[in-house]
């Protein structure tokens, strides 16, 4: 029914919205990494490498960005 997948469109789109939203109030540092994980794929061990520190380090920033992110968007619903 077009009208079914009108409407899932348009609830993306916003969720997309929302989402591009929440990413916008991390911090550059925040968004770096989120970039290299989720966009570029890069490996937890590869970032953790480059950035000099563990990978139990990168692991922790992402779970805790992925947290506040979270937090964020639970409030818009």
């Amino acid at each position: 029914d077009e009208k079914i997948d009108l409407e899932k469109i348009v609830e993306v789109k916003m969720q997309i919205e929302e989402l591009n939203k929440a990413l916008a109030t991390l911090t550059k540092e925040e968004r770096d990494l989120m970039e290299a994980i989720f966009y570029k794929e890069e490996s937890l061990r590869s970032i953790s490498r480059r950035e000099k520190v563990t990978h139990q380090a990168i692991s922790g920033r992402r779970d805790r960005i992925l947290e506040k992110l979270r937090k964020i968007l639970e409030d818009k619903i």
